[in-house]
C-alpha cells in the first residue's frame, strides 16, 4: 500500500510540472493566418485567452483523479500477487492521462477564444 501512496504521489508532483504552462514560458500557440491582420493585436488577444485558458488551471487536480482511479482499478484488476505493482504502474499512466486531458481543454479554449474574435485558426 505504502508503493501505491508513492506512485500517486510522484504522479501528481510530475503532472504539476506539466499544470502551469505560463510559469515557464510554454503557453500554447496555434497556428493562425496572420494575412491582413494586425501582428500587434493578435499579440495582445492571444495573451487574453491563454490567460483565460489558465483559469481552467486544474491539471494537477486531474492527474491525482487519475492516479488514484487508475491504481484502485488496478489493484481490483490485478492478480493477488500483483496488485502493488500494478496499481503503482496504473497511478502512473492514469495521472498522464488526467493531466493531458487538462492541457488538452486548455488548448481548445485558447483556439477558441481567438477564434471567436476572428482569428482563422489553422491547427
Amino acid at each position: 500500500m505504502l508503493k501505491i501512496i508513492a506512485c500517486v504521489a510522484a504522479a501528481a508532483a510530475f503532472a504539476g510540472c506539466a499544470s502551469a504552462p505560463g510559469q515557464y514560458g510554454t503557453r500554447y500557440v496555434p497556428v493562425v493566418d496572420l494575412q491582413g491582420r494586425d501582428q500587434n493585436r493578435y499579440q495582445q488577444d492571444l495573451l487574453e485567452c491563454q490567460t483565460l485558458s489558465e483559469q481552467r488551471g486544474d491539471t494537477t487536480q486531474q492527474a491525482i483523479a487519475g492516479a488514484l482511479a487508475a491504481a484502485l482499478i488496478g489493484a481490483v484488476l490485478a492478480p493477488s500477487g500483483y496488485r502493488n505493482n500494478v496499481a503503482g504502474r496504473s497511478a502512473l499512466l492514469g495521472a498522464g492521462a488526467g493531466a493531458g486531458g487538462a492541457i488538452q481543454t486548455q488548448q481548445e479554449i485558447v483556439k477558441r477564444c481567438l477564434g471567436g474574435r476572428g482569428y482563422s485558426i489553422l491547427n
